[in-house]
């Protein structure tokens, strides 16, 4: 049980992960206007 709610936080962290690299992206390209 405690390996499967490891394995769901590392899922959910990488998914935060490229989740807050999108929004970094679309930051970047509103504030340099490069859509």
């Amino acid at each position: 049980m405690l390996a499967h709610y490891r394995m769901n936080i590392l899922i959910l962290y990488q998914h935060s992960q490229t989740h807050s690299h999108w929004i970094q992206s679309a930051i970047m390209c509103i504030t340099s206007w490069k859509c």
